[in-house]
């Protein structure tokens, strides 16, 4: 039972220290930095730029499937070049034997 009590003491001791880590490290860098005017600006265009970006990836995705899709059917409506140019060469063939 003591190896138990030593181990939850223990275990105790860490997460107490590790909570108090921020305390002695007086605070992270972001918590002082944000004072200057400089930072501020960079940290406002990092949000809204991170914010935006989501947005903009599901919209260019949403165009490339729409640019997709039109040429799809642009292609069923119209026949293949090479189709029609395949049907012509017998016909050259045989009127140039002749």
């Amino acid at each position: 039972m003591s190896g138990r009590i030593l181990q939850r003491t223990l275990s105790a001791g860490i997460v107490l220290v590790l909570s108090a880590a921020p305390t002695i490290a007086e605070a992270c860098s972001v918590c002082m930095t944000g004072r200057e005017d400089e930072n501020r600006i960079a940290f406002l265009g990092t949000t809204v730029f991170l914010s935006l970006l989501p947005l903009l990836m599901l919209g260019g995705a949403a165009y490339w499937i729409w640019r997709r899709f039109r040429e799809q059917s642009e292609e069923q409506v119209r026949p293949e070049p090479h189709v029609a140019a395949s049907a012509e060469i017998p016909s050259r063939s045989v009127s140039a034997e002749s």
